[in-house]
């Protein structure tokens, strides 16, 4: 796994089953590497952190997206900008709601890729 892999997690918790029921997807969880062995991620009860990587393999697609290494580099720079923001519970429960609900001020996890590929 090296920087700016981008990691698709199934879980296996209530919460990973209720987001798998509404979207109909396969995975109820995205991270994105910053190193070999930590993952930038935002998930609920926590703010956006870098952590060690955590999960099963087993339950996990990883994406390697073949950037450049200065693209990688970048993507491990970009990353601290978003360490500590809030996680986004209204636009969680807007996506299951199908509503437009977002405080651009707190992510949920697919922000934070999506702001990291963009910068």
């Amino acid at each position: 796994m090296q920087a700016g892999d981008i990691v698709f997690v199934q879980g296996r918790t209530l919460i990973s089953k209720i987001i798998r029921f509404f979207d109909k997807g396969d995975f109820s969880h995205v991270a994105m590497a910053v190193s070999p062995n930590l993952i930038i991620e935002a998930q609920y009860g926590t703010k956006v952190r870098i952590v060690p990587f955590r999960f099963d393999y087993a339950d996990c697609e990883i994406i390697d997206l073949h950037l450049t290494e200065v693209q990688r580099r970048q993507i491990q720079i970009n990353a601290n900008r978003y360490v500590g923001k809030r996680y986004d519970y209204m636009q969680a429960i807007g996506m299951g709601l199908k509503r437009g609900i977002d405080n651009h001020n707190a992510y949920i996890c697919t922000e934070i890729i999506h702001e990291l590929l963009n910068l």
